[in-house]
């Protein structure tokens, strides 16, 4: 009996063995390079080649891109919020002090070619 578990092994085949192995690689390459974009929801993605600005912009979801080649620059066009406090002296030296209150967003403008 105890000769009889010696003997057995665990073998794959060869071609089940370089699947396995391919599909690790696969799988370490997708993470390392993140070949992917995920563009949210109220964002738009400038793509860059080299560090160049490219023409397109991406809209929300998932865009494909050549890893090290471009890179996305994630930009919201959401309206924002900005509080500006400013202080002042008039001419016959009163003081003047005003709260600003500024709304903005990023205006998109696509041309009609991506449209």
């Amino acid at each position: 009996m105890k000769n009889n578990l010696n003997n057995f092994k665990i073998s794959f085949p060869l071609g089940l063995t370089t699947y396995l192995i391919g599909g690790a690689v696969l799988l370490l390459g997708l993470t390392i390079f993140k070949p992917f974009t995920i563009i949210n929801a109220g964002d738009r993605g400038v793509v860059m080649r080299f560090g160049k600005v490219q023409d397109n912009v991406l809209d929300e979801g998932i865009h494909p891109i050549i890893p090290i080649v471009n890179t996305v620059e994630h930009l919201t066009v959401r309206v924002q919020k900005s509080d500006i406090i400013a202080q002042a002296s008039s001419k016959d030296l009163q003081d003047v002090k005003t709260d600003v209150t500024i709304n903005w967003h990023i205006n998109i403008i696509t041309t009609t070619s991506d449209r």
